[in-house]
């Protein structure tokens, strides 16, 4: 019969069954199952911190389609996105706790579209459109509309300028979910997209009816219209 692996079961028994145990006995074999049945028990033990360590627990998944990443995630109130790598995963819930002290502050909620995202954002503080507005954009529905003027002390712009206008629906929808999560309570914010506007390659003259983009067509600074029928 194999030897027995943990010595210390032989420790436990009184000297007259330590002597008996170490010939071939029943009690030899009985200790043999117990080592055999304790000893994975006691590997998973030894190293139970690296369960609760988000730099170190396995991502494999259990028989009922879990992994401990996401069990510890759920411990910090925290909701991973698969698209996320394994890194940022890993990242954020080290980092919950920390970031959680700065919920409802600029700061916190620039850093958690950042890493939560991958989006780099400016924020006006005290800010919100004012509607229309010559030499600026006045797109109805968008930064244009009816409605009364808000309390700027409660109230605050995000700019976001995305590389182009292919923006997922699903994108903006956890945007704008984030921000609801992390902003203060009290407070109204207005989310704003500026896109990359594409520059004529010359000047030209204003056209009534054709070209006429005030701020944008001109010539040598003097506004020059021309109607064609």
């Amino acid at each position: 019969m194999d030897e027995v692996k943990n010595p210390d079961l032989l420790s436990y028994l009184p000297a007259i069954y330590q002597e008996q145990a170490e010939k071939e006995t029943p009690l030899r074999a009985l200790l043999f199952i117990f080592d055999h049945v304790f000893s994975e028990v006691e590997k998973i033990i030894d190293k139970i911190d690296t369960y609760f360590d988000p730099s170190l627990t396995s991502t494999s998944a259990d028989k009922g389609g879990r992994d401990f990443l996401s069990w510890l995630a759920s411990w910090v109130a925290l909701k991973l996105d698969e698209g996320w790598s394994e890194g940022k995963k890993r990242y954020l819930i080290q980092n919950a706790a920390q970031l959680y002290r700065y919920r409802g502050t600029l700061q916190g909620l620039k850093h958690m579209l950042d890493q939560f995202l991958d989006i780099k954002v400016d924020i006006r503080e005290w800010s919100w459109p004012q509607g229309m507005e010559i030499g600026k954009h006045s797109a109805i529905g968008i930064d244009t509309f009816l409605a009364e003027r808000p309390n700027l002390d409660h109230c605050f712009e995000i700019i976001w300028r995305p590389p182009s206008r292919d923006i997922k629906p699903e994108l903006e929808k956890k945007i704008r979910s984030l921000i609801d999560l992390e902003k203060p309570a009290h407070t109204k914010c207005y989310l704003y997209l500026e896109f990359p506007e594409k520059q004529p390659s010359q000047p030209r003259a204003m056209i009534i009816g054709i070209v006429s983009t005030i701020g944008s067509c001109y010539i040598d600074q003097e506004v020059r219209s021309e109607r064609r029928v």
